[in-house]
């Protein structure tokens, strides 16, 4: 997670625990939380993002400038030269010749020449300790660059048969990914010259740096300095994870309310004592047709939902996982319990599933809201639509394949990985109405 979300996070959960401050039990948190305004982490970010890429500009601007008169060691270093490729010796190397017959030679007639003569040449070394840190800069902000074109990418719109629009809805979207690609170029121009080529030769290179004459009293230097010391990097403080979830938690109450679904009288307790809020072991939410259950794991950063319809008992369960790697590169997925219908990967930027290859696939592929996210959740788990008993109940109504099994009262699909069941009518006779409970995987 970027430096900025996680400042912007603690914010909104600060404002989030000033709240249950005021509504220290779950029935009051949850009666008032359409006052709860949250904001959107991710409007925060791209603003921050873009402010942040102009204060890159400018350091690779200075870098530019000391690229161009670097810092250098001028290192003198004795070598043995033919005498006439040695424009000028000192005291020093002539007597050190003289000393040495080896060089010397005989030419007859008593006529000896130095053939060589010991010679000191000065190099101008690049590859001194400010420099590296140079190069080490470039290559955090290559890196840091790159991670949020990632991110940029994997939210831009693609062209389908159904949606003739490629505009991107979010213009500071736009905006931030202009200025990255800039930055990109930037810095490839950078790794292209001499300076930068040569420097990254530099043998034992130190993991961190330390303030020198140099990059304290130079004003250049000083300025990349001081930039290194707050750049903002891919760094998470150790309870982010606790205030993604509580930011997510409020943001699912909010959504709950908003569909009109009814705490059940059975979840009362204090929500917030201590300073802190402490969620229950299970939570009912309700409407006339549903029952969702939702039971909590704080230390697992989790949300278990089970979908009941109360016209039968068949239910399906579905696990929630938050966590704060925006595109779930760096997650091993999950094995799935046999009870658990689908395992699902919630950042803020991203919903993913664990597909039909056991590999976390990226459900939203265009930007959505943090709210819109759990809120696709929320509802693709029981999504219903009007379909024949007699032909779904032989082929997939995802896929069409004919290889599907029942099994607990819903139709499983190995091919795609749809479950479904059809809606009984007076919980008895099954109806034309098909209720999705996972609709076509990977």
């Amino acid at each position: 997670m970027k430096k900025s979300e996680e400042l912007n996070l603690s914010e909104q959960t600060l404002y989030i625990r000033n709240y249950a401050k005021r509504h220290t039990d779950l029935e009051s948190f949850y009666r008032d939380i359409n006052s709860l305004n949250i904001i959107s982490i991710q409007d925060l970010s791209f603003k921050n993002d873009i402010e942040l890429f102009r204060e890159i500009t400018f350091i690779l601007s200075v870098i530019f400038s000391i690229i161009s008169k670097p810092h250098l060691n001028n290192r003198r270093e004795e070598i043995i030269a033919r005498s006439g490729e040695a424009s000028m010796i000192s005291e020093e190397d002539f007597q050190k010749t003289l000393r040495d017959s080896s060089i010397w030679k005989d030419q007859g007639n008593y006529n000896i020449i130095p053939e060589y003569v010991y010679y000191h040449q000065y190099e101008d070394d690049l590859r001194i300790y400010e420099n590296i840190f140079i190069v080490h800069v470039i290559n955090e902000l290559s890196f840091l660059v790159d991670q949020y074109m990632s991110l940029y990418v994997s939210l831009l719109k693609v062209a389908d048969r159904t949606d003739n629009e490629l505009v991107l809805d979010n213009s500071a979207q736009e905006s931030a990914l202009q200025l990255a690609n800039k930055l990109s170029r930037r810095i490839n121009q950078i790794k292209e010259s001499y300076f930068y080529r040569d420097v990254s030769k530099a043998k034992n290179k130190p993991k961190v740096f330390y303030p020198t004459n140099i990059l304290v009293k130079d004003r250049l230097y000083n300025l990349v300095y001081k930039f290194y010391k707050k750049m903002y990097i891919y760094e998470d403080k150790e309870d982010i994870d606790d205030e993604l979830y509580l930011f997510y938690f409020s943001l699912l109450l909010k959504v709950f309310k908003e569909q009109g679904y009814e705490l059940d009288s059975r979840n009362k307790g204090t929500l917030f004592s201590d300073k802190e809020i402490t969620l229950p072991e299970k939570l009912i939410f309700t409407t006339s047709e549903l029952r969702i259950t939702l039971t909590p794991n704080k230390e697992e950063h989790s949300f278990l939902f089970n979908y009941k319809d109360k016209q039968d008992d068949a239910s399906n369960t579905h696990l929630l996982i938050l966590t704060n790697d925006a595109t779930f590169q760096d997650i091993k997925a999950k094995e799935k319990d046999k009870d658990i219908f689908s395992i699902e990967y919630l950042s803020l930027w991203h919903l993913g599933e664990i597909g039909m290859d056991n590999h976390i696939h990226l459900i939203n592929e265009t930007l959505q809201s943090e709210k819109s996210l759990i809120t696709n959740f929320l509802n693709s788990h029981h999504h219903m639509v009007n379909g024949s008993l007699t032909l779904y109940s032989s082929y997939c109504p995802s896929c069409k394949s004919k290889n599907i099994n029942q099994d607990m009262g819903f139709y499983f699909c190995p091919d795609c990985g749809a479950i479904y069941k059809f809606m009984k009518t007076k919980g008895v006779k099954p109806s034309n109405k098909i209720i999705f409970a996972e609709l076509k995987g990977h």
